[in-house]
Parts: structure tokens; sequence; C-alpha cells
């Protein structure tokens, strides 16, 4: 299969111990692709963003499968010795697919904008891996 676009439009309300958000994966029409219909989003997060935190996440991560990992996924986040300077570890999956082991840095380019960074590795009945760079900008 080739690529598949999509993105991820969420709202939420984040404090300094909680964050909540909800949104929707809109996937783009594609010659040649059947593409299912819309797919819920959202993400809990419980502890400091700049201590250590808590996450689980439903489709909450661009790229699906190695943004997080997987759809599902759930971990720990750290803060890296600088304000908003992060570090995500955790489990994940893809539907009817094995569990995968990921993690993903970020890191602020400005008051808005966040470069991250993130890996997974697992599967089901073979290993797969990805690699994936994409920025995270705050409204």
């Amino acid at each position: 299969m080739g690529r598949v676009l999509y993105a991820i439009p969420m709202l939420g309300l984040n404090t300094t111990q909680f964050g909540l958000d909800l949104g929707i994966v809109l996937p783009a029409r594609q010659r040649g692709y059947h593409v299912s219909g819309f797919l819920p989003a959202g993400s809990i997060r419980i502890g400091k963003r700049d201590g250590v935190y808590f996450s689980l996440r439903l489709a909450g991560d661009v790229p699906l499968m190695t943004g997080g990992p997987g759809v599902v996924n759930w971990g720990f986040g750290f803060n890296l010795g600088k304000p908003r300077y992060s570090m995500w570890v955790g489990l994940g999956g893809m539907p009817y697919d094995g569990m995968m082991l990921g993690t993903q840095v970020e890191f602020p380019l400005s008051d808005a904008v966040f470069f991250q960074l993130g890996g997974a590795v697992g599967g089901g009945e073979t290993t797969e891996f990805g690699l994936s760079a994409r920025t995270r900008v705050v409204f």
C-alpha cells in the first residue's frame, strides 16, 4: 500500500497537572485506495508535562503507526532537563496487529510550535519499525 494522507485536528483543555484533548482523524480522498470513514481521536494526560506524566492516547499522533506508537497507546513522559523539552516512552498497537514499543522526543521551535521525533518497533507476525518527524502547533 502507498501513502495515506490524513489530519488529526483536536481541541483540548490542558492545565499544569491534567490534559484532555478530543478530535477526529480526517482521511484525505485518494485515488486507488479505499479510505475508511472517520476515526475518533483523543488523549488524556495526568501529571506535569514538564515533570513526569502518564498519558493514554487514541489516534493522537501522526503518523498513526510510529507517532505514538499505534492507534492506541499509553506510557510515561518526563522532562529532559529544560522547560518544554520532553521524552515519552510507552506501548501501543494497531488493530489486528501486535504490540509496539515506542518513544517520542519533543522540543520547542517557538512558543507555539514543537518539533517531534518518534520511533516504534514491534508488531505481529514480523517485526515492524518506523521513524517519524513532525511538528505540533498549539493555537
